[in-house]
């Protein structure tokens, strides 16, 4: 066993979008290949896991001793939490919401999107590889004072591969060839940016969250320990709206059942501009946070389907020089 320590700061993330559930494609990360792996930024996380619930025997005997115990399926998972910046995720947002850009148009859907994702822990070449990964959750978070805009994907998948000791999808001495290098966009940040209730700025707004859940299930049938499909449920998204209280209304819009429309636009130091509309929302509750200074009031929210714009529809728009 060796004494060196694998440490974050060289550790890596690199994916390729899957043509057919659970398999990599041929020439993922070959050199003159159409299919180059993507270096996915983030801010660490957990990493590809493997969760096996166990099974003892339930057999009775003379010395009370228990015989057997199974590992049972498979499990895979990877949460990935990022600092959100320009064309670093789009198709990742891609899978998050079934759908497909169009136009830089993206909405919420029906499109299955996978992903083989393989995690480096360079200074130790240890490479583990989770292939099926679809994204069962996705979530982002602005906070007041400038703070950088963060969020997480929760993926689940097939299975993960045996540990080895060196890339299963490119030549280090080719990786340019085979691998894209992450993009170095600035990260978003609560200083510019709006957040707007039925066309309207809402102004004291102190910070806003929301989490996008697509409900996915594995699957396991007889015989393999590895997961057989995904089921795909509901997308349900939920969130919280925080802010200054300064009146009746959002007390009112709650009290009434009032549906309305929430629009979130995040930039970027260049300009690069992100908007994410949700076209039916309701409020499920009104509190108040008093201190001596302020009163705040923190307003949680459902969003429901619209036939035109569906449940969320994300906008983007690049820079222009």
């Amino acid at each position: 066993m060796s004494n060196t320590i694998a440490t974050g700061s060289q550790r890596q993330l690199i994916y390729v979008p899957e043509t057919t559930w659970g398999e990599l494609p041929t020439d993922a990360g070959k050199v003159g290949g159409e299919t180059p792996f993507k270096y996915l930024r983030n801010t660490g996380g957990g990493g590809i896991q493997v969760d096996r619930s166990s099974q003892t025997s339930e057999e009775f005997r003379a010395d009370r001793g228990i015989s057997e115990l199974r590992l049972q399926s498979q499990r895979a998972s990877l949460e990935v939490p990022f600092e959100f910046s320009f064309a670093s995720f789009d198709d990742i947002l891609e899978a998050a919401l079934f759908g497909e850009w169009a136009s830089d148009v993206l909405k919420q859907g029906t499109e299955e999107h996978s992903f083989s994702i393989e995690e480096g822990f360079k200074n130790i070449d240890v490479y583990l590889m989770m292939k099926g990964a679809m994204v069962n959750s996705f979530s982002l978070n602005f906070q007041p004072d400038g703070a950088m805009v963060t969020g997480t994907f929760n993926l689940l998948g097939k299975a993960q591969s045996d540990p080895v000791t060196s890339s299963e999808v490119y030549d280090e001495e080719d990786e340019t060839d085979g691998l894209v290098p992450a993009n170095t966009n600035p990260i978003f940040d609560s200083f510019k940016g709006h957040i707007k209730k039925d066309s309207q700025t809402l102004s004291v707004a102190t910070s806003i969250e929301f989490t996008l859940n697509n409900n996915l299930e594995q699957l396991f049938a007889l015989f393999d320990e590895q997961a057989f499909g995904m089921a795909v449920g509901r997308a349900n998204l939920t969130g919280t709206l925080n802010a200054f209280f300064t009146g009746k209304d959002e007390i009112e819009t709650f009290m009434n059942e009032d549906e309305f429309d929430l629009e979130i636009e995040a930039e970027d130091p260049s300009g690069n501009k992100y908007t994410f509309e949700l076209p039916r929302v309701k409020f499920t509750g009104n509190t108040r946070n008093v201190s001596e200074n302020q009163i705040t009031q923190q307003m949680p929210f459902q969003a429901l389907y619209d036939s035109d714009d569906s449940t969320i529809k994300i906008t983007r728009e690049e820079a222009v020089e």
